[in-house]
C-alpha cells in the first residue's frame, strides 16, 4: 500500500508538472498570426472573449489561468500586439504584461486639412479624431511647434510611417517635426535664403502647385509662375485656393463667380500667398519651388487635350487665347461646374 501511495503521488507529481509545462511553454496560439488591439480600459475578459471568439488560442483556460497567476488582469496596458503560431501562454502574458506593442505602418498621403488628418489618423490609431482635433487644432498646443492651425499641415510630410499604435497627439506632432527638421537640411536651407522664402513659404507654394499639376516633370515651371507672380506683387489667382474655399469635391469647373469669394483663401481676391496650405505639400513639390524654372512665363491654362499639362504665356491676350480653347473642350465635354 505505501508502495502505491508513493507511485501515485509521484504520478500526480509528474501530471501536474507536465500541466505546468504546457500552461508555460507549449504552443498554445492556433493561427500563423493575429494581431489583438487592446484599448484603453479594457478589462481581462473583454481580451478573453476576443481571442476566444476569434479562435487565436488552443487552450484559453491555460492562458487564463497563468495570466491569473502572473497578475496580468492587474497590469492590462492598450496597445497593438502580434500573436504569432509557436508562442506559448508565457511568452504571451510576457509580451501583454510588459506592453511591448508591434509598431503599425501608417501611409499619409494627402489631406487638405488638418480635421481631415485627425479623422485619417483615428483609423490607423488608437486616439479617436476629437483627440487628434484637440492638439493639431489647438493653437496653444501647436504655438510649441512654432505652427497654428491654419498652417500646421506644412509639417506633415506625406510618407509611410511606423507609429506605436497608442502614441499621444502631441507625440505624433513632436515625430512630424523630427521629420520635418530632417528634411530641411542645409541644402535646402540655403536654397530657401537665396529665394527670400521662408519655410512656410516654400510649404504653402507647393500646395498649391502640387494642386495645379499632378505632372512632376512641369511642376518647376508652374512653380516659376507663381514665383514671378510673387515678385511682382500680382496676385496669384490660383483656381485650386478657390476650390479649397468651395471644398466641393463634385466641382470639375471655376466660374467668374467663384473669384469673388470673400476668404483670406482666395488668391484672385487677395495678392501674396494664403495662410496655410490648401493640401499637404509633397516634398518633390517643395523641392521644386525651391528649384523653380526661370521663365518670363505670368500664366499658364490646362491643355485642350486634357493631358494634364498646361500651356504657358508671357502676356494675359495669349492667355486668353489659350483659355478659350480650353473652355471651348470643357464645353464639348458638357462640364459646365
Amino acid at each position: 500500500m505505501k508502495k502505491a501511495g508513493i507511485l501515485i503521488a509521484f504520478a500526480l507529481f509528474c501530471l501536474g508538472g507536465w500541466l505546468t509545462y504546457n500552461a508555460l511553454f507549449k504552443n498554445n496560439v492556433a493561427v500563423e498570426r493575429y494581431a489583438l488591439f487592446i484599448h484603453q480600459n479594457t478589462d481581462f475578459q473583454t481580451i478573453l472573449d476576443t481571442l476566444k471568439s476569434n479562435n487565436v488560442l488552443k487552450s484559453t483556460s491555460s492562458f487564463s489561468l497563468l495570466s491569473k497567476q502572473k497578475n496580468y488582469p492587474s497590469n492590462i496596458k492598450p496597445g497593438y500586439y502580434i500573436l504569432t503560431k509557436g508562442m506559448s501562454n508565457n511568452q504571451i502574458v510576457n509580451l501583454l504584461k510588459a506592453g511591448n506593442q508591434s509598431p503599425v505602418k501608417v501611409v499619409i498621403n494627402s489631406a487638405e486639412r488638418i480635421s481631415t488628418l485627425c479623422g485619417y489618423l483615428s483609423k490607423h490609431l488608437m486616439h479617436d479624431s476629437t483627440q487628434f482635433a484637440q492638439t493639431l487644432l489647438n493653437n496653444d498646443s501647436l504655438s510649441a511647434f512654432g505652427y497654428n492651425k491654419e498652417n500646421a499641415l506644412c509639417m506633415i510630410l506625406p510618407n509611410t510611417y511606423e507609429f506605436y499604435w497608442t502614441i499621444p497627439p502631441k507625440k505624433f506632432l513632436q515625430k512630424m517635426q523630427q521629420v520635418y527638421k530632417s528634411f530641411w537640411n542645409e541644402e535646402r536651407k540655403a536654397k530657401l535664403k537665396t529665394q527670400k522664402l521662408s519655410r512656410l513659404d516654400a510649404c504653402v507654394l507647393a500646395s498649391i502647385a502640387r494642386k495645379e499639376t499632378v505632372m512632376k516633370d512641369e511642376a518647376e515651371k508652374v512653380a516659376g509662375v507663381y514665383i514671378n507672380r510673387l515678385r511682382i506683387g500680382m496676385a496669384l489667382q490660383a483656381d485650386p485656393t478657390l476650390l479649397f474655399i468651395l471644398n466641393d469635391k463634385s466641382l470639375k469647373r471655376v466660374l467668374n463667380e467663384h473669384k469673388t469669394l470673400e476668404s483670406p483663401y482666395n488668391t484672385y481676391k487677395y495678392p501674396g500667398l494664403p495662410p496655410g496650405p490648401i493640401d499637404m505639400p509633397q516634398p518633390y513639390v517643395i523641392d521644386a519651388i525651391l528649384n523653380y524654372k526661370k521663365h518670363n512665363y505670368l500664366y499658364f491654362c490646362a491643355k485642350e487635350d486634357f493631358s494634364g499639362y498646361h500651356n504657358f504665356a508671357r502676356t494675359y491676350d495669349a492667355h486668353m487665347v489659350n483659355a478659350r480653347k480650353y473652355q471651348k473642350e470643357l464645353n464639348k465635354k458638357q462640364i459646365f461646374r
